[in-house]
């Protein structure tokens, strides 16, 4: 039986248990038949704060930079996460299928 120190909590997290570059997934997207359309760096600057006050700058001055930069290089790839949003080609896919035949 474990003490009650050493039992863990169930948590539902929404990161990956082991984390997907980035370049595996924008060749897997490609592949899908999925144009990326965008990408965002979350939490590029968050993480490295550890204070409210940061310098000159309070938290919201920095937030407000982190948004404005979060979608820009290198910014998106300092980030913990990459979120990416793509379309689907239905048309490519169906010329695909077709060739398929």
């Amino acid at each position: 039986m474990l003490s009650r120190e050493c039992r863990t909590v169930n948590r539902f997290k929404l990161q990956p248990p082991k984390g997907l570059q980035p370049d595996s997934v924008y060749q897997w997207m490609q592949d899908s038949g999925i144009s990326l359309k965008g990408k965002t760096g979350v939490r590029t600057f968050h993480d490295y704060m550890r204070d409210t006050n940061i310098g000159d700058f309070t938290f919201e001055q920095v937030l407000a930079l982190e948004q404005q930069l979060c979608r820009q290089e290198p910014f998106v790839s300092l980030g913990r996460y990459i979120h990416v949003w793509g379309q689907y080609n239905a048309s490519s896919h169906q010329d695909e299928n077709k060739d398929n035949r």
